[in-house]
């Protein structure tokens, strides 16, 4: 509804500007129109098409805002008169008005130096969007190696203090189902939870997650072991405050990440571990609920295609720009 909202008022006050008649000069017409269509277009996005900024789809969303900046740059371009067509306009016969009047048509200067502005700002982003993919490269590279290395050798016991994230580990003790959270969570099984149940150790308290379980599945069909038992899985590391565009709420119940900390105030832990908790592995009986063995152990690797693409748009946008300001300085010759 916000989004549908939004949408019309967007629609309807540039038709009031144009079929309304409202005097207004004509540049800050222009600007109001292409500001609100700008704006029109983020609102697609976000409530229609639902693009996400994350840092693996984020680079999508500055494209489109580059590239509807750049079609204002030549929209403006194109609105202003080339010089041979200013020549024919002052030497037309039927033309009546003076020559200042002619010379007035042209664009004001601010919106020169507006575009230039623009320009620099867009360059200098490319320049550092493409830099920021070459940083996330190597980041990338570090935790394929850091995975291959980690998760697929021997367990060893769960550590006390910090431990490296996918880390393969056992941990023996007795879950508290009663003391269970969820955290919203969509698998490759749909959308659902994934189930936090603290395991109970002879010194300290581990979180587990001890897999996903769809939504609307009744509680009454998880699997729910008792007794003391041995728990393997993969380090996964505190996850405080939410998600980019959810936030935690513990007052009710609705968690979207691993908050150890909040959660374990939240279940009245006293000496849970807080730093880490486990993903466990897939159960002998893989059909049950809730599902471990979910990690994602495969990251796409495209950061260098995204920053030779920032790359080339930097430069053929500073070649554009180029032509512009060629064009621009023959048409006050």
């Amino acid at each position: 509804l916000i989004g549908f909202a939004l949408s019309v008022v967007l629609t309807v006050i540039p038709f009031w500007i144009v079929l309304g008649e409202v005097e207004i000069h004509l540049w800050l017409a222009l600007t109001i129109i292409f500001g609100l269509g700008a704006i029109q277009i983020i609102v697609h996005v976000i409530y229609f098409l639902h693009v996400t900024v994350k840092a693996e789809a984020g680079w999508q969303v500055m494209s489109l805002v580059f590239t509807g900046i750049l079609l204002l740059i030549v929209l403006v371009n194109l609105g202003d008169d080339a010089p041979e067509q200013q020549h024919d306009a002052r030497t037309r016969p039927d033309r009546t008005c003076a020559r200042g009047e002619v010379s007035s048509t042209r664009r004001p200067v601010w919106v020169d130096v507006t575009i230039l502005v623009l320009a620099a700002v867009m360059f200098a982003s490319m320049i550092a969007l493409g830099n920021w993919q070459m940083r996330r490269l190597a980041w990338k590279l570090d935790l394929i190696e850091s995975v291959e290395s980690r998760a697929y050798g021997d367990p060893v016991p769960a550590p006390q203090g910090a431990a490296p994230e996918y880390l393969r580990v056992f941990a023996r003790g007795t879950f508290a189902h009663d003391q269970s959270l969820r955290i919203k969570a969509v698998t490759d099984l749909g959308p659902g939870y994934w189930i936090m149940t603290p395991l109970a150790g002879d010194d300290r308290t581990v979180w587990v997650n001890r897999g996903f379980v769809p939504n609307g599945l009744d509680q009454t069909a998880w699997d729910t072991p008792d007794g003391r038992l041995r728990v393997t899985g993969l380090i996964r590391l505190d996850q405080p405050g939410g998600t980019l565009l959810e936030s935690n709420q513990p007052e009710t119940g609705r968690w979207v990440s691993a908050d150890l900390t909040e959660m374990s105030r939240a279940a009245g832990l006293e000496n849970a571990q807080t730093a880490y908790f486990i993903d466990a592995e897939a159960s002998d009986a893989d059909r049950s609920w809730p599902r471990g063995g979910l990690t994602r152990l495969t990251f796409r690797n495209t950061h260098l295609v995204y920053a030779l693409t920032w790359y080339a748009m930097a430069a053929l946008f500073l070649v554009a720009m180029g032509y512009v300001v060629r064009g621009r300085f023959k048409a006050t010759d």
